[in-house]
Protein backbone atom coordinates (compact mmCIF):
# COMPACT_ATOMS: atom_id res chain seq x y z
CA UNK A 1 0.00 0.00 0.00
CA UNK A 2 3.06 2.42 0.83
CA UNK A 3 4.46 1.40 -2.18
CA UNK A 4 1.64 2.19 -4.37
CA UNK A 5 1.27 5.35 -2.61
CA UNK A 6 5.25 6.50 -3.08
CA UNK A 7 4.37 5.16 -7.07
CA UNK A 8 1.41 7.91 -7.52
CA UNK A 9 3.36 10.61 -5.74
CA UNK A 10 6.27 10.02 -7.76
CA UNK A 11 3.95 10.19 -10.65
CA UNK A 12 2.10 13.37 -9.49
CA UNK A 13 5.51 14.54 -9.17
CA UNK A 14 7.01 14.09 -12.71
CA UNK A 15 4.03 15.09 -14.01
CA UNK A 16 3.79 18.47 -12.01
CA UNK A 17 7.35 19.07 -13.34
CA UNK A 18 6.01 18.61 -16.75
CA UNK A 19 3.69 20.55 -16.03
CA UNK A 20 5.87 23.24 -14.91
CA UNK A 21 8.94 23.11 -17.61
CA UNK A 22 5.23 23.57 -20.03
CA UNK A 23 4.86 26.65 -18.32
CA UNK A 24 8.34 27.88 -17.91
CA UNK A 25 8.27 27.16 -21.80
CA UNK A 26 5.50 28.98 -22.46
CA UNK A 27 6.54 32.07 -20.09
CA UNK A 28 9.63 31.77 -22.44
CA UNK A 29 8.26 32.03 -25.83
CA UNK A 30 5.43 34.60 -24.27
CA UNK A 31 8.59 36.28 -22.99
CA UNK A 32 10.25 36.35 -26.34
CA UNK A 33 6.46 37.38 -28.17
CA UNK A 34 6.53 40.50 -25.62
CA UNK A 35 9.84 41.55 -26.13
CA UNK A 36 9.58 41.13 -30.09
CA UNK A 37 5.84 43.25 -29.64
CA UNK A 38 7.70 45.64 -27.22
CA UNK A 39 10.13 46.81 -30.16
CA UNK A 40 6.88 46.73 -32.43
CA UNK A 41 5.32 49.06 -30.68
CA UNK A 42 8.46 50.88 -29.73
CA UNK A 43 9.13 51.29 -33.55
CA UNK A 44 5.57 52.42 -33.64
CA UNK A 45 5.69 55.18 -31.31
CA UNK A 46 9.14 56.42 -32.60
CA UNK A 47 7.20 56.95 -35.80
CA UNK A 48 4.39 59.08 -33.76
CA UNK A 49 7.22 60.84 -31.76
CA UNK A 50 8.60 61.83 -35.27
CA UNK A 51 5.53 62.30 -36.44
CA UNK A 52 4.65 65.01 -33.73
CA UNK A 53 7.86 66.75 -33.97
CA UNK A 54 7.27 67.07 -37.51
CA UNK A 55 3.81 68.46 -37.06
CA UNK A 56 4.94 70.78 -34.49
CA UNK A 57 7.35 72.40 -36.19
CA UNK A 58 5.10 72.95 -39.19
CA UNK A 59 2.31 74.20 -37.00
CA UNK A 60 4.86 76.74 -35.77
CA UNK A 61 6.15 78.06 -38.78
CA UNK A 62 2.30 78.08 -39.99
CA UNK A 63 1.30 80.29 -36.69
CA UNK A 64 4.89 82.44 -36.98
CA UNK A 65 3.87 83.48 -40.99
CA UNK A 66 0.38 83.76 -39.63
CA UNK A 67 1.46 86.28 -37.00
CA UNK A 68 3.68 87.96 -39.11
CA UNK A 69 0.63 88.81 -42.05
CA UNK A 70 -1.33 89.78 -39.10
CA UNK A 71 0.96 92.29 -37.44
CA UNK A 72 1.15 93.99 -40.65
CA UNK A 73 -2.60 93.89 -41.53
CA UNK A 74 -2.71 95.51 -37.63
CA UNK A 75 -0.95 98.58 -39.02
CA UNK A 76 -3.04 98.72 -41.63
CA UNK A 77 -6.13 98.82 -39.49
CA UNK A 78 -4.60 101.60 -37.75
CA UNK A 79 -5.28 104.11 -40.59
CA UNK A 80 -8.28 102.32 -42.37
CA UNK A 81 -11.14 104.03 -40.65
CA UNK A 82 -13.91 102.30 -40.18
CA UNK A 83 -13.23 99.61 -42.95
CA UNK A 84 -13.97 95.91 -41.92
CA UNK A 85 -10.10 94.94 -41.57
CA UNK A 86 -10.96 91.17 -41.82
CA UNK A 87 -12.68 91.91 -45.31
CA UNK A 88 -9.50 93.60 -46.34
CA UNK A 89 -7.01 90.68 -44.65
CA UNK A 90 -9.33 88.01 -46.61
CA UNK A 91 -9.29 90.84 -50.23
CA UNK A 92 -5.47 90.75 -49.84
CA UNK A 93 -4.99 87.25 -49.41
CA UNK A 94 -7.10 86.77 -52.26
CA UNK A 95 -4.78 89.21 -54.38
CA UNK A 96 -1.77 87.36 -53.40
CA UNK A 97 -2.92 84.39 -54.98
CA UNK A 98 -4.51 86.21 -57.80
CA UNK A 99 -0.96 87.74 -58.89
CA UNK A 100 1.27 85.69 -57.11
CA UNK A 101 2.88 88.74 -55.35
CA UNK A 102 3.77 87.59 -51.43
CA UNK A 103 0.70 88.84 -49.04
CA UNK A 104 3.11 91.03 -46.56
CA UNK A 105 4.65 92.99 -49.50
CA UNK A 106 1.02 93.84 -50.89
CA UNK A 107 -0.42 94.43 -47.21
CA UNK A 108 2.49 96.67 -46.72
CA UNK A 109 1.46 98.03 -50.24
CA UNK A 110 -2.02 98.88 -48.44
CA UNK A 111 -0.95 100.47 -46.11
CA UNK A 112 0.84 103.10 -48.32
CA UNK A 113 -2.04 102.82 -50.28
CA UNK A 114 -4.19 104.38 -47.31
CA UNK A 115 -1.76 106.11 -45.76
CA UNK A 116 -1.54 108.58 -49.26
CA UNK A 117 -5.13 109.32 -48.91
CA UNK A 118 -6.97 106.54 -51.16
CA UNK A 119 -10.48 105.83 -49.82
CA UNK A 120 -10.54 102.25 -48.17
CA UNK A 121 -13.30 101.57 -51.11
CA UNK A 122 -10.90 101.68 -53.62
CA UNK A 123 -8.08 100.63 -51.89
CA UNK A 124 -7.73 97.47 -53.13
CA UNK A 125 -8.68 98.24 -56.94
CA UNK A 126 -5.45 100.47 -56.68
CA UNK A 127 -3.29 98.23 -54.75
CA UNK A 128 -4.42 95.90 -57.52
CA UNK A 129 -3.28 98.51 -60.06
CA UNK A 130 -0.42 99.15 -58.61
CA UNK A 131 1.06 95.68 -57.90
CA UNK A 132 0.74 94.67 -61.74
CA UNK A 133 3.02 97.63 -62.17
CA UNK A 134 5.16 96.66 -60.02
CA UNK A 135 5.36 93.17 -62.03
CA UNK A 136 5.41 94.68 -64.92
CA UNK A 137 8.35 97.10 -63.74
CA UNK A 138 10.60 95.04 -62.08
CA UNK A 139 9.94 96.36 -58.88
CA UNK A 140 8.37 96.27 -55.44
CA UNK A 141 4.78 97.23 -54.63
CA UNK A 142 5.51 99.57 -51.94
CA UNK A 143 7.85 101.39 -54.56
CA UNK A 144 5.14 101.38 -57.29
CA UNK A 145 2.37 102.59 -55.00
CA UNK A 146 4.90 105.27 -53.54
CA UNK A 147 5.39 106.76 -57.15
CA UNK A 148 1.71 106.82 -58.32
CA UNK A 149 -0.49 108.17 -55.60
CA UNK A 150 2.85 110.74 -55.43
CA UNK A 151 1.58 111.55 -58.83
CA UNK A 152 -2.14 112.15 -58.26
CA UNK A 153 -1.54 113.65 -55.07
CA UNK A 154 0.26 116.13 -56.81
CA UNK A 155 -2.11 116.47 -59.77
CA UNK A 156 -4.93 116.36 -57.85
CA UNK A 157 -6.12 113.58 -59.72
CA UNK A 158 -8.79 110.63 -58.29
CA UNK A 159 -8.04 107.07 -57.61
CA UNK A 160 -9.41 105.94 -60.69
CA UNK A 161 -7.04 107.52 -62.46
CA UNK A 162 -3.69 105.30 -61.19
CA UNK A 163 -4.20 103.70 -65.01
CA UNK A 164 -3.92 107.55 -66.77
CA UNK A 165 -0.60 107.50 -64.56
CA UNK A 166 1.31 104.49 -64.93
CA UNK A 167 0.41 103.91 -68.56
CA UNK A 168 2.58 107.16 -69.08
CA UNK A 169 5.12 105.86 -67.02
CA UNK A 170 5.90 102.97 -69.08
CA UNK A 171 5.48 105.15 -72.20
CA UNK A 172 8.70 107.02 -70.77
CA UNK A 173 10.39 103.62 -70.20
CA UNK A 174 9.65 102.32 -73.67
CA UNK A 175 10.91 106.03 -74.93
CA UNK A 176 13.56 106.60 -73.11
CA UNK A 177 16.38 105.15 -71.36
CA UNK A 178 15.13 104.55 -67.91
CA UNK A 179 13.66 101.15 -66.05
CA UNK A 180 10.20 101.75 -64.20
CA UNK A 181 12.20 101.60 -61.09
CA UNK A 182 14.60 104.62 -61.26
CA UNK A 183 11.24 106.46 -62.76
CA UNK A 184 9.54 105.36 -59.87
CA UNK A 185 12.07 106.02 -56.85
CA UNK A 186 12.68 109.53 -57.88
CA UNK A 187 8.75 110.60 -59.32
CA UNK A 188 8.25 112.20 -55.35
CA UNK A 189 11.47 114.83 -56.21
CA UNK A 190 9.37 116.26 -59.02
CA UNK A 191 6.15 115.69 -59.51
CA UNK A 192 5.20 118.27 -56.82
CA UNK A 193 7.02 120.88 -58.50
CA UNK A 194 6.27 120.47 -62.00
CA UNK A 195 2.30 120.57 -60.87
CA UNK A 196 2.39 123.43 -58.61
CA UNK A 197 4.84 125.27 -61.42
CA UNK A 198 1.73 124.45 -64.37
CA UNK A 199 3.71 121.89 -66.04
CA UNK A 200 1.50 118.79 -67.53
CA UNK A 201 1.82 115.60 -66.85
CA UNK A 202 2.26 114.25 -70.20
CA UNK A 203 5.10 117.12 -70.73
CA UNK A 204 7.07 115.85 -67.96
CA UNK A 205 6.96 112.62 -69.08
CA UNK A 206 7.90 113.60 -72.81
CA UNK A 207 10.78 116.04 -71.50
CA UNK A 208 12.27 112.87 -69.14
CA UNK A 209 12.22 110.52 -72.02
CA UNK A 210 14.02 112.76 -73.87
CA UNK A 211 16.67 113.91 -71.39
CA UNK A 212 16.99 110.40 -70.11
CA UNK A 213 18.60 109.22 -73.36
CA UNK A 214 21.76 111.72 -72.63
CA UNK A 215 21.75 112.13 -68.74
CA UNK A 216 21.88 109.64 -65.62
CA UNK A 217 18.00 109.35 -64.30
CA UNK A 218 19.20 109.63 -60.90
CA UNK A 219 21.16 113.15 -61.75
CA UNK A 220 17.96 114.20 -64.13
CA UNK A 221 15.68 114.23 -61.15
CA UNK A 222 17.80 117.02 -59.75
CA UNK A 223 18.33 118.71 -63.28
CA UNK A 224 14.30 118.83 -63.34
CA UNK A 225 14.13 120.27 -60.25
CA UNK A 226 17.07 123.16 -60.83
CA UNK A 227 15.37 123.90 -64.37
CA UNK A 228 11.72 124.53 -63.03
CA UNK A 229 13.13 126.62 -60.23
CA UNK A 230 15.45 128.49 -62.75
CA UNK A 231 12.52 129.67 -64.80
CA UNK A 232 9.65 130.21 -62.25
CA UNK A 233 12.16 131.86 -59.29
CA UNK A 234 15.12 133.09 -61.78
CA UNK A 235 18.15 135.34 -61.48
CA UNK A 236 18.20 138.87 -62.01
CA UNK A 237 19.51 138.43 -65.94
CA UNK A 238 16.57 136.24 -66.59
CA UNK A 239 14.05 138.20 -65.00
CA UNK A 240 15.22 141.43 -66.83
CA UNK A 241 14.93 138.71 -70.58
CA UNK A 242 11.21 138.00 -69.04
CA UNK A 243 10.17 141.44 -68.65
CA UNK A 244 11.03 142.23 -71.95
CA UNK A 245 8.55 139.81 -72.94
CA UNK A 246 6.64 141.20 -70.55
CA UNK A 247 5.63 138.78 -68.96
CA UNK A 248 7.29 136.20 -65.75
CA UNK A 249 8.85 132.73 -65.58
CA UNK A 250 5.76 131.05 -64.50
CA UNK A 251 2.96 132.75 -66.68
CA UNK A 252 5.36 131.84 -69.61
CA UNK A 253 5.45 127.94 -68.73
CA UNK A 254 1.62 127.81 -67.75
CA UNK A 255 1.43 129.87 -71.35
CA UNK A 256 3.79 127.48 -73.17
CA UNK A 257 4.83 124.52 -71.26
CA UNK A 258 8.02 124.32 -70.04
CA UNK A 259 9.59 123.27 -73.32
CA UNK A 260 7.80 125.91 -74.61
CA UNK A 261 9.42 128.81 -71.78
CA UNK A 262 13.09 126.94 -72.39
CA UNK A 263 12.88 127.69 -75.82
CA UNK A 264 11.89 131.64 -75.50
CA UNK A 265 15.16 131.54 -72.99
CA UNK A 266 16.90 129.72 -75.83
CA UNK A 267 15.83 131.98 -78.64
CA UNK A 268 16.75 135.00 -75.90
CA UNK A 269 20.11 133.95 -76.27
CA UNK A 270 20.78 133.08 -79.71
CA UNK A 271 21.81 129.84 -79.69
CA UNK A 272 24.68 131.11 -77.01
CA UNK A 273 25.77 128.42 -74.51
CA UNK A 274 27.56 131.15 -72.93
CA UNK A 275 24.87 133.65 -72.86
CA UNK A 276 22.71 130.40 -71.37
CA UNK A 277 25.16 129.73 -68.81
CA UNK A 278 24.37 133.79 -67.56
CA UNK A 279 20.93 133.77 -67.76
CA UNK A 280 20.50 130.26 -65.36
CA UNK A 281 23.88 130.04 -63.63
CA UNK A 282 22.56 126.40 -61.86
CA UNK A 283 24.96 124.04 -63.11
CA UNK A 284 22.84 121.31 -62.29
CA UNK A 285 19.92 122.54 -64.26
CA UNK A 286 21.90 123.18 -67.69
CA UNK A 287 21.99 119.60 -68.61
CA UNK A 288 18.40 118.95 -68.95
CA UNK A 289 17.94 122.30 -70.73
CA UNK A 290 20.20 121.33 -73.56
CA UNK A 291 18.68 117.59 -73.41
CA UNK A 292 15.78 118.93 -74.84
CA UNK A 293 15.90 121.97 -76.31
CA UNK A 294 18.22 122.73 -79.79
CA UNK A 295 18.72 119.59 -81.81
CA UNK A 296 16.60 117.57 -79.21
CA UNK A 297 13.88 119.58 -79.45
CA UNK A 298 11.73 118.16 -82.13
CA UNK A 299 12.19 114.47 -80.73
CA UNK A 300 10.64 116.03 -77.02
CA UNK A 301 8.05 117.29 -78.85
CA UNK A 302 7.56 113.65 -80.51
CA UNK A 303 7.51 112.09 -76.50
CA UNK A 304 4.88 114.25 -75.83
CA UNK A 305 2.69 113.53 -78.49
CA UNK A 306 2.79 109.79 -78.03
CA UNK A 307 1.43 110.42 -73.94
CA UNK A 308 -1.71 110.29 -75.51
CA UNK A 309 -1.33 107.01 -77.10
CA UNK A 310 -0.48 105.68 -73.88
CA UNK A 311 -3.32 103.96 -73.00
CA UNK A 312 -2.50 100.26 -71.95
CA UNK A 313 0.79 100.23 -71.89
CA UNK A 314 0.78 98.91 -68.19
CA UNK A 315 -1.38 95.67 -69.32
CA UNK A 316 0.93 95.11 -72.52
CA UNK A 317 4.28 95.45 -69.84
CA UNK A 318 2.28 93.29 -67.07
CA UNK A 319 0.69 90.91 -69.94
CA UNK A 320 4.36 89.85 -71.06
CA UNK A 321 6.02 89.67 -67.71
CA UNK A 322 3.45 87.42 -66.61
CA UNK A 323 3.85 84.75 -68.87
CA UNK A 324 6.81 83.89 -67.21
CA UNK A 325 5.49 84.04 -63.31
CA UNK A 326 3.52 80.63 -63.17
CA UNK A 327 5.45 79.51 -60.43
CA UNK A 328 4.93 82.63 -58.06
CA UNK A 329 0.97 82.36 -58.43
CA UNK A 330 0.98 78.80 -57.80
CA UNK A 331 2.49 78.85 -54.41
CA UNK A 332 0.57 81.85 -53.52
CA UNK A 333 -2.68 80.34 -54.53
CA UNK A 334 -1.20 77.12 -52.05
CA UNK A 335 -0.56 79.40 -49.32
CA UNK A 336 -4.14 81.07 -49.42
CA UNK A 337 -5.57 78.24 -47.66
CA UNK A 338 -2.82 77.55 -45.52
CA UNK A 339 -2.66 81.36 -44.43
CA UNK A 340 -6.47 81.33 -43.37
CA UNK A 341 -5.78 78.13 -41.04
CA UNK A 342 -2.72 79.86 -39.65
CA UNK A 343 -4.53 82.93 -38.93
CA UNK A 344 -7.15 80.66 -36.63
CA UNK A 345 -4.48 79.17 -35.07
CA UNK A 346 -2.72 82.21 -34.03
CA UNK A 347 -6.12 83.93 -32.97
CA UNK A 348 -6.77 81.10 -31.02
CA UNK A 349 -3.39 80.49 -29.39
CA UNK A 350 -1.77 84.09 -28.43
CA UNK A 351 -3.98 84.59 -25.88
CA UNK A 352 -2.42 81.35 -24.02
CA UNK A 353 1.11 82.47 -25.68
CA UNK A 354 0.68 85.75 -23.57
CA UNK A 355 -0.04 84.65 -20.32
CA UNK A 356 2.64 81.94 -20.89
CA UNK A 357 5.36 85.18 -21.96
CA UNK A 358 3.61 87.00 -18.89
CA UNK A 359 4.37 83.40 -16.60
CA UNK A 360 7.57 83.55 -17.68
CA UNK A 361 8.76 87.09 -17.46
CA UNK A 362 7.05 86.69 -13.43
CA UNK A 363 9.38 83.62 -12.94
CA UNK A 364 12.27 85.58 -14.06
CA UNK A 365 12.01 87.79 -11.24
CA UNK A 366 11.42 84.90 -8.71
CA UNK A 367 13.93 83.38 -6.42
CA UNK A 368 13.95 80.64 -8.11
CA UNK A 369 15.13 81.84 -11.20
CA UNK A 370 17.89 83.47 -9.14
CA UNK A 371 18.53 80.01 -7.80
CA UNK A 372 18.63 78.66 -11.32
CA UNK A 373 21.21 80.93 -12.82
CA UNK A 374 23.05 80.28 -10.10
CA UNK A 375 23.09 76.88 -10.40
CA UNK A 376 23.65 77.10 -13.98
CA UNK A 377 26.84 79.11 -13.39
CA UNK A 378 28.08 77.02 -11.29
CA UNK A 379 27.76 74.10 -13.21
CA UNK A 380 29.55 76.25 -15.95
CA UNK A 381 32.44 76.72 -13.52
CA UNK A 382 32.56 73.37 -12.79
CA UNK A 383 32.45 72.51 -16.47
CA UNK A 384 35.22 74.54 -17.12
CA UNK A 385 37.21 72.15 -14.25
CA UNK A 386 35.97 69.48 -15.51
CA UNK A 387 37.77 69.97 -19.18
CA UNK A 388 40.97 70.45 -17.92
CA UNK A 389 40.78 67.23 -15.67
CA UNK A 390 40.18 65.48 -18.84
CA UNK A 391 42.57 66.87 -20.14
CA UNK A 392 45.08 66.44 -17.42
CA UNK A 393 44.83 62.58 -17.50
CA UNK A 394 45.31 59.94 -14.72
CA UNK A 395 43.39 60.32 -11.50
CA UNK A 396 42.74 64.01 -12.51
CA UNK A 397 40.49 62.37 -15.37
CA UNK A 398 38.79 60.16 -13.90
CA UNK A 399 37.70 62.46 -10.89
CA UNK A 400 36.72 64.77 -13.56
CA UNK A 401 34.44 62.10 -15.67
CA UNK A 402 32.54 61.44 -12.15
CA UNK A 403 32.02 65.26 -11.28
CA UNK A 404 31.18 65.44 -15.07
CA UNK A 405 27.99 62.64 -13.97
CA UNK A 406 27.00 64.45 -11.16
CA UNK A 407 26.89 68.32 -12.54
CA UNK A 408 24.84 66.70 -15.71
CA UNK A 409 22.14 65.06 -13.53
CA UNK A 410 22.20 68.27 -11.07
CA UNK A 411 21.95 71.15 -14.08
CA UNK A 412 18.85 68.44 -15.52
CA UNK A 413 16.80 68.14 -12.41
CA UNK A 414 17.06 71.62 -11.71
CA UNK A 415 15.82 72.63 -15.62
CA UNK A 416 12.85 69.97 -14.93
CA UNK A 417 12.08 71.89 -11.69
CA UNK A 418 11.44 74.94 -13.06
CA UNK A 419 10.25 73.68 -16.39
CA UNK A 420 6.95 71.70 -15.23
CA UNK A 421 4.51 74.06 -14.40
CA UNK A 422 5.40 76.14 -17.81
CA UNK A 423 5.23 72.77 -19.65
CA UNK A 424 2.16 71.99 -18.39
CA UNK A 425 0.66 75.35 -18.83
CA UNK A 426 1.93 75.23 -22.86
CA UNK A 427 0.27 71.29 -22.78
CA UNK A 428 -3.20 73.03 -21.38
CA UNK A 429 -3.30 76.01 -23.87
CA UNK A 430 -2.22 73.63 -27.00
CA UNK A 431 -5.36 71.50 -25.85
CA UNK A 432 -7.44 74.38 -25.47
CA UNK A 433 -6.96 76.00 -28.32
CA UNK A 434 -6.77 72.91 -30.67
CA UNK A 435 -10.60 72.52 -29.46
CA UNK A 436 -11.82 75.82 -30.84
CA UNK A 437 -9.50 75.46 -33.96
CA UNK A 438 -11.26 72.37 -34.35
CA UNK A 439 -15.00 73.96 -34.35
CA UNK A 440 -13.90 77.05 -36.27
CA UNK A 441 -12.08 74.60 -38.91
CA UNK A 442 -15.43 72.67 -39.14
CA UNK A 443 -18.61 73.97 -37.66
CA UNK A 444 -17.60 77.72 -38.20
CA UNK A 445 -16.27 77.01 -41.92
CA UNK A 446 -19.06 74.54 -42.98
CA UNK A 447 -21.37 75.19 -40.72
CA UNK A 448 -22.84 72.43 -37.73
CA UNK A 449 -22.77 69.37 -40.37
CA UNK A 450 -24.17 66.76 -38.21
CA UNK A 451 -24.37 64.06 -40.63
CA UNK A 452 -21.85 62.68 -43.64
CA UNK A 453 -24.49 63.91 -46.62
CA UNK A 454 -24.44 67.39 -44.78
CA UNK A 455 -21.02 67.94 -44.43
CA UNK A 456 -20.65 66.90 -48.24
CA UNK A 457 -23.20 69.04 -49.59
CA UNK A 458 -21.62 71.72 -47.75
CA UNK A 459 -18.36 71.31 -48.91
CA UNK A 460 -19.35 71.23 -52.76
CA UNK A 461 -21.28 74.68 -51.87
CA UNK A 462 -17.74 75.80 -50.35
CA UNK A 463 -16.36 74.60 -54.05
CA UNK A 464 -13.86 71.84 -52.60
CA UNK A 465 -12.63 69.88 -55.66
CA UNK A 466 -14.42 66.86 -56.52
CA UNK A 467 -11.90 64.59 -55.55
CA UNK A 468 -11.52 65.86 -52.14
CA UNK A 469 -14.84 65.51 -51.54
CA UNK A 470 -14.64 61.88 -52.81
CA UNK A 471 -11.62 60.84 -50.39
CA UNK A 472 -13.41 62.21 -47.75
CA UNK A 473 -16.77 60.06 -48.65
CA UNK A 474 -14.10 56.70 -48.32
CA UNK A 475 -12.70 57.88 -45.28
CA UNK A 476 -15.28 59.58 -43.59
CA UNK A 477 -16.64 56.17 -41.31
CA UNK A 478 -13.53 55.70 -40.15
CA UNK A 479 -12.07 59.63 -39.63
CA UNK A 480 -15.48 59.47 -37.77
CA UNK A 481 -15.29 56.51 -35.53
CA UNK A 482 -11.55 57.74 -35.12
CA UNK A 483 -11.92 61.34 -34.06
CA UNK A 484 -15.90 61.48 -32.73
CA UNK A 485 -16.80 58.02 -31.39
CA UNK A 486 -15.64 54.29 -31.20
CA UNK A 487 -13.57 52.44 -28.68
CA UNK A 488 -10.09 54.47 -29.54
CA UNK A 489 -11.94 57.89 -29.90
CA UNK A 490 -13.24 57.44 -26.17
CA UNK A 491 -9.82 56.50 -24.82
CA UNK A 492 -8.83 59.41 -27.04
CA UNK A 493 -11.15 61.14 -24.77
CA UNK A 494 -10.09 59.52 -21.64
CA UNK A 495 -6.82 60.47 -22.11
CA UNK A 496 -7.18 63.94 -22.65
CA UNK A 497 -9.36 64.05 -19.77
CA UNK A 498 -6.78 62.91 -17.51
CA UNK A 499 -4.40 65.15 -19.15
CA UNK A 500 -6.29 67.42 -18.37
CA UNK A 501 -7.10 67.09 -15.00
CA UNK A 502 -3.45 66.61 -14.11
CA UNK A 503 -2.63 70.30 -15.38
CA UNK A 504 -5.67 71.76 -13.77
CA UNK A 505 -3.57 72.37 -10.45
CA UNK A 506 -0.93 74.32 -12.58
CA UNK A 507 -4.18 76.98 -13.60
CA UNK A 508 -3.19 80.54 -13.58
CA UNK A 509 0.73 79.30 -14.58
CA UNK A 510 1.75 78.95 -10.36
CA UNK A 511 4.90 79.20 -10.06
CA UNK A 512 7.73 76.42 -8.75
CA UNK A 513 7.78 78.44 -5.22
CA UNK A 514 3.74 78.65 -5.17
CA UNK A 515 3.88 82.27 -6.38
Amino acid sequence: MAKDVKIRITAVAKGAQKVIQGVGNSLKAMGGIASNASKVVGNVFKKIRNLGIAGAAAITGLVKSANDFRKVMAEVSTIAGNADITELTDQVIDLSAELGVAKNELAKGLYQVLSAGIPSGNAIEFLRKSTQAAIAGVTTTETAVTALTKVIDSYGLAAKDVDFVSDRMFTTVKNGVVTFEELAQGMGQISGLAATAGVEFDELMGIFATASKTVNPAELFTALRGTLISITAPAESLQKVFKDMNTTGEALVKERGLVGALKAVEEATGGSLEQMKKLIPNVRALPAILAVTGKNAAKTAKNVEAMADAAGATEKAFQQIDEVRGWPRLWQQILRPVTRLGIVFDKELSPAARKIGEAIAKWQDSANFTKFLATVKEGLQEAQEIVEGIFAGGEQRTKAIQQLKEVGKTVAEELIERAVPIGEAIARAFWSGTKKITKEATVGRFGAAKTQDELFTQLNAANVGGEQISGLERNFPALSNLMSGGEFGQKVDRMIAIMEMQVAATEGLKQPDGS
